[in-house]
C-alpha cells in the first residue's frame, strides 16, 4: 500500500474515470471499507517468493502463468520476458511476487461516493472473483441501464468476447444490444488514441479524450477512498486538495489530450 496505494489507485481509477465522464460531474465525498480476505497470509496457503522459483506452483490454484499459457507464442514470451522482468533489475519490482505471500493491499472493496450535481456512485471491487470484467448499472428518471462484459474466465453463457447492454424502460419494454469486442489490443482502442494522440483531426463528440484534470479526479477518488479505509470515516475531496480544482478555471477542460479511456 505504501508504494502503490492498491487497487483502488493502480486499478479502479480506470474505472472512477469512466464513472465521473458518465455522471459528468464532480466526486465531492468518498466512504469506503476494504478488507484483505482471500490473499496474503491469512489464505493459509503455502506460499514463495516469486511464481518462477516457488517450490508449490504446480498445484497453486492462482500462480502467475505468463510464461507457460499454451496460447503464449515463443515472441509472446520473449517479450513479456523483456517488458516484465528485464526492468526489474532497474527499479526492484518482482511481477510474479506470490500472492499469498506477506501483503496489506485490500482485495474486498467497497465505496459510495457522492457527486456535486447530487448523484450517488456504489462501487465494489473484488479481486479474487472467478472471472475479470464488469457489471454496470445506471439508474435514472426515464429508466436503467446494464452492462457485462468477462475479458478473462470468460462464462459458458458468453461465447464471444463483447459488452452485453440491456435497457430497460418505464411499462416493462426493454432493449438488449451486443457489442462485440474489437481486434487489436485493449479491444482495438489503443490504435484509435495513438491515432488521436499523434496525429489529431479526429472529432471528438462525446468528449472520450480525458485531460488531466479528469485523470486528477479519478485518482482522488482513489485517494479519499484509502483514507476513508484507514479513518471509518467519510473524505470530502476539497479537503485532499492545496488548491480548488472544482473551479474550471483553475483546470482548463479544453486541454483533453493527456490521458484516455479505454
Amino acid at each position: 500500500m505504501k508504494n502503490s496505494g492498491g487497487l483502488l489507485l493502480t486499478k479502479a481509477t480506470h474505472h472512477f474515470d469512466l464513472a465521473n465522464w458518465w455522471i459528468g460531474q464532480d466526486p465531492v465525498s468518498v466512504s469506503a471499507r476494504g478488507n484483505l480476505d482471500f490473499y496474503g497470509p491469512a489464505s493459509g496457503r503455502p506460499s514463495g517468493e516469486k511464481c518462477t522459483t516457488c517450490p508449490h506452483v504446480q498445484s497453486c490454484d492462482n500462480p502467475w502463468t505468463g510464461f507457460d499459457h499454451a496460447h503464449n507464442s515463443k515472441e509472446d514470451i520473449a517479450w513479456m520476458q523483456k517488458a516484465y522482468f528485464e526492468p526489474s533489475v532497474l527499479d526492484g519490482y518482482t511481477p510474479d511476487s506470490c500472492i499469498y505471500g506477506p501483503s496489506d493491499i485490500y482485495d474486498n472493496m467497497s465505496l459510495s461516493v457522492q457527486y456535486a450535481g447530487g448523484a450517488l456512485m456504489t462501487y465494489s471491487l473484488h479481486a479474487f472473483a472467478p472471472y475479470e470484467g464488469f457489471r454496470i448499472a445506471i439508474n435514472g428518471t426515464l429508466g436503467r441501464i446494464e452492462c457485462f462484459e468477462a475479458h478473462a474466465g470468460l462464462p459458458d453463457s458468453q461465447k464471444e468476447p463483447g459488452v452485453e447492454v440491456a435497457v430497460f424502460y418505464p411499462g416493462g419494454r426493454s432493449e438488449n444490444y451486443f457489442f462485440p469486442i474489437g481486434a487489436g489490443t485493449h479491444g482495438g482502442a489503443d490504435e484509435r488514441l495513438f491515432e488521436r494522440l499523434y496525429i489529431g483531426g479526429q472529432p471528438d463528440p462525446l468528449g472520450l479524450m480525458a485531460g488531466s484534470r479528469d485523470g486528477a479526479m479519478s485518482a482522488l477518488i482513489g485517494v479519499a477512498a484509502n483514507l476513508s479505509i484507514a479513518s471509518g470515516q467519510p473524505v470530502n475531496v476539497k479537503d485532499l486538495l492545496d488548491v480548488d480544482c472544482f473551479r474550471e478555471e483553475t483546470f482548463s477542460q479544453k486541454d483533453r489530450t493527456v490521458s484516455s479511456r479505454h
